[in-house]
């Protein structure tokens, strides 16, 4: 007795954006950036320090013992051969010592721009930190007389242990820096240099800090006096009455006009203020402090705005979060009230005294610091600490994305095709990837673009720059080779004036760009992006990076809601429908390239009659529906001819053994794909009987129950929030009696 046929519809595991926590809309492995995207790659062992100067178009690259100048448009080229700079003499010392050997290297740490001639670097020195210019002309060491290259002690300016954090910037000729000043680690210090000033070496200035950025805001453009840079850093605090010590986040500042005072802080800060960070959500404070980033306010938001990003651990799990601070609520803070230490308990609390008549830690307007009274230079040396805290921006966090530990980050206004700009994040994990997230015009949810593996999924990102291209590098392609120093080039034509951000990890150095618009090949997944730099061309049907072209008026483009039904109702995929034989079993597949998220297998087989016909596959993501595939399905031996349509999201029809089809209604969220192509089992029979349970029907039926197996475990580790119903129309199955279990 014939046995009858069965038709499965297989569902591939797909990644859909979640509507809790927050995950990249589409994701790209290193080796898929390597085949098809703008890439470029220079082996570099241990980068420590990335410094760009866009006017030679120049990236210079702080490594374990040298330092090299790269082509900022296409890092796999180099502009000069490096610059070799070791620490042998100190290396038997240091290794005497019971360091590591691999510690005992010189580490360039510090890198920056002293002058349009000259470079300024330091390096641990295997640990005896050491500086030194260079001459960018001939990218050559400054010597003496005597032909040595001409070093300074590096000590307050660069750490004695690579594994160390540190910050520091140049600005003025001068070098501000927050670092370890002592070979046990034991004594940190914010120093400027080489006009020597310095911390105090006190607990109640710096607490066992670990620093992580420093920014300088040009706050007036008359008086230089009232410039100020700001440190970051978490501390052991000393303000809260707990049993144990808590670290927090600071933010402190100087002034650039301070000279210290007279004899009490002679050589030391005047102007030394700092400050508890607050980011926080349902009363939980994040403390992990990583990385700062500042920028220029978007339109009709000036002044400027501190990017604080967060990673500590909830429940056994990473949390990150961004949060921002405003600098006038930082001003307004260091303008408040001081916190005191003082009574019989020796509790912390805020100042209810009178305050010097010269205001502890203003900056010199008008005045030399050298002439402050002892009073208030007295009042400065104890009471460092304000009494509130600087508020988040809105008073929660901007992003917050669990399971991910961020430890870089990038800010920049990107243009949308209306000229209206969004503050775009470029996030690096610990783990390779590099996160690409848009941030609503207010505190609305904000959006993952993509994430990029760059780097290997054991290197963590350890610096970013953003670079942008002049000219168009030519194709190239070169095996990457991470043993030697060697380049991997993997480089596809790109236009002019580019954006590329540069990731830096423990091999090397990585270079993509950051618009990747040609990767969407509908105007649905287009649209649906929310990319600020992508926009739907209808004329070329090509997603496409807008810079201001002719005719670009009539691209499709909302970074707001992402309307792809209302944009590109106009602009449906091609869906094509395949005539395939029917057999015992019909692998029909449904598994569009989508965002990493949700995996799950949707649908169900349909009923054992009735299997010919047109099957359809829809997907909705935020709120937009979609065809995805289609397929005709026809008995061995109809009269029928194989045939091909296309369909519409809106409104598809199709004939099935005489009857109208209606697509199913159910909807899911899932992200989309243009086109699928039907694949057929075995056929076993070429007569009109049903097919018997042969060899291929066994084999199909055990592929079956293990891509099924496969998604219920997928389906236990994500959350359950997507579908893709791929069924039959709803006539089809109308009168089809139950399945025979």
């Amino acid at each position: 007795m014939g046995t009858v046929p069965a038709l499965v519809l297989v569902l591939g595991a797909l990644r859909v954006a979640a509507e809790g926590p927050l995950v990249p809309r589409v994701s790209f492995s290193y080796e898929e950036l390597a085949r098809e995207a703008a890439m470029s790659f220079r082996a570099v062992p241990n980068v420590s320090a990335l410094l760009l100067v866009p006017q030679r178009s120049a990236l210079y690259v702080g490594a374990r013992d040298a330092i090299l100048a790269l082509d900022a448009r296409n890092v796999s080229r180099e502009l000069h051969p490096a610059l070799s700079w070791k620490a042998d003499s100190q290396m038997k010392m240091c290794q005497s010592k019971r360091n590591s050997q691999r510690e005992c290297f010189n580490f360039v740490r510090v890198l920056h721009r002293l002058d349009g001639t000259r470079l300024y670097a330091c390096g641990t020195g295997a640990f005896q930190p050491k500086c030194a210019y260079i001459n960018v002309t001939d990218f050559s060491f400054v010597k003496n007389p005597g032909g040595t290259v001409m070093e300074e002690n590096g000590r307050g300016k660069c750490p004695f242990d690579p594994e160390q954090r540190h910050t520091s910037l140049m600005t003025g000729g001068e070098l501000y820096s927050g670092t370890r000043s002592n070979y046990l680690g034991t004594e940190s210090v914010v120093q400027r240099s080489p006009s020597s000033m310095s911390s105090e070496l006190s607990s109640s200035w710096l607490y066992n800090p670990t620093f992580v950025a420093s920014e300088f805001v040009n706050e007036s453009e008359s008086r230089e006096q009232d410039n100020k840079v700001y440190f970051f850093f978490s501390e052991t605090a000393m303000e809260f009455d707990f049993y144990s010590r808590v670290v927090v986040p600071r933010v402190a500042r100087v002034c650039t006009g301070d000279t210290g005072g007279l004899k009490k802080l002679e050589r030391k800060w005047t102007t030394f203020l700092k400050s508890r960070l607050d980011c926080s959500l349902g009363g939980t404070a994040f403390a992990g402090l990583r990385h700062v980033a500042s920028t220029r306010g978007l339109r009709g938001r000036p002044g400027t705005v501190f990017y604080a990003l967060y990673t500590d651990r909830w429940g056994g799990g990473a949390v990150s979060a961004v949060c921002s601070y405003r600098v006038d609520e930082v001003r307004r803070v260091f303008s408040g009230r001081f916190k005191h230490r003082g009574g019989a308990d020796r509790r912390w609390a805020p100042y209810a005294g009178a305050l010097p008549a010269q205001r502890p830690g203003d900056c010199p307007l008008g005045w030399d610091s050298q002439t402050l009274p002892s009073e208030t230079l007295n009042f400065v040396s104890d009471h460092p600490l304000m009494d509130e805290a600087v508020k988040a921006e809105g008073g929660r966090p901007w992003l917050l994305v669990p399971g991910v530990a961020y430890n870089r980050l990038l800010v920049v206004d990107m243009a949308a095709l209306d000229g209206k700009s969004w503050r775009t994040l470029l996030l690096g994990t610990d783990a390779g990837a590099l996160h690409r997230a848009v941030l609503p015009e207010s505190r609305g949810d904000p959006h993952l673009v993509e994430e990029l593996q760059a780097l290997g999924q054991q290197e963590p990102v350890l610096s970013m720059v953003l670079t942008h291209d002049q000219v168009t590098p030519p194709n190239v392609y070169v095996r990457r080779v991470r043993a030697a120093c060697t380049c991997g080039v993997y480089v596809r034509r790109v236009r002019a004036a580019q954006t590329s951000v540069v990731v830096a990890g423990p091999s090397g150095v990585v270079q993509l760009p950051v618009c990747r618009c040609g990767r969407y090949r509908a105007c649905w997944d287009c649209v649906l992006v929310r990319d600020p730099c992508c926009a739907w061309d209808p004329q070329r049907r090509l997603c496409r990076r807008h810079s201001g072209e002719t005719g670009a008026g009539s691209w499709l483009q909302d970074v707001s809601g992402g309307d792809a039904t209302t944009l590109c109702s106009a602009h449906p995929p091609d869906v094509v429908a395949v005539r395939v034989a029917l057999a015992p079993l019909l692998l029909l597949p449904c598994s569009p390239p989508l965002p990493p998220g949700s995996p799950l297998l949707g649908g169900a087989p349909p009923a054992p009659r009735d299997l010919t016909g047109t099957y359809l596959c829809w997907a909705e993501e935020g709120g937009h529906r979609r065809l995805v595939a289609g397929y005709t399905v026809q008995l061995p031996g109809s009269s029928s001819s194989s045939s091909s349509s296309t369909a519409s999201s809106s409104e598809t029809e199709r004939k099935s053994n005489g009857r109208q089809a209606r697509p199913d209604p159910t909807t899911g969220t899932a992200a989309t794909s243009e086109s699928a192509h039907g694949v057929p089992g075995k056929d076993a029979s070429a007569s009109d009987s049903p097919p018997g349970f042969g060899p291929g029907f066994l084999v199909g039926l055990l592929a079956t129950l293990v891509l099924a197996a496969a998604a219920v475990a997928a389906k236990r580790r994500f959350f359950p929030n997507a579908a893709f119903p791929c069924s039959p129309g709803a006539d089809d199955v109308a009168d089809a009696p139950p399945a025979t279990p």
